[in-house]
């Protein structure tokens, strides 16, 4: 896993089409504010068709994560939607690197 680009944290923004600011700290957390709401609206949405919430965060946290290449550590979306930090970890979102097929040769 790796860190977020500033190109990535720009593409979010231009995905959901808001302004991009010149501060690379306000960029960041515009686009990781934005994917956290995205998630928790998601989560109250689907809690109302399924009673159970470890269902919702997984549907939601494939649909608005994994389906992008991107992973989290916690998140929190009770009084102020926000992602947390782990204790080894200095990044809040990170990007999932695509793991090249091992190819082997074919015999004659």
């Amino acid at each position: 896993m790796s860190a977020l680009t500033i190109d990535d944290y720009t593409k979010v923004l231009k995905y959901y089409e808001k302004n991009i600011p010149t501060d690379k700290n306000k960029l960041k957390q515009d686009a990781e504010n934005i994917i956290a709401q995205k998630l928790c609206n998601c989560i109250k949405n689907i809690n109302r068709k399924y009673t159970e919430e470890p269902k919702s965060i997984g549907i939601c946290k494939n649909s608005v994560l994994k389906k992008k290449n991107l992973s989290i550590y916690k998140f929190k979306c009770a009084k102020k939607k926000a992602y947390l930090i782990g204790k080894t970890r200095t990044n809040k979102i990170f990007k999932n690197g695509v793991i090249p097929s091992k190819k082997t040769r074919k015999r004659k």
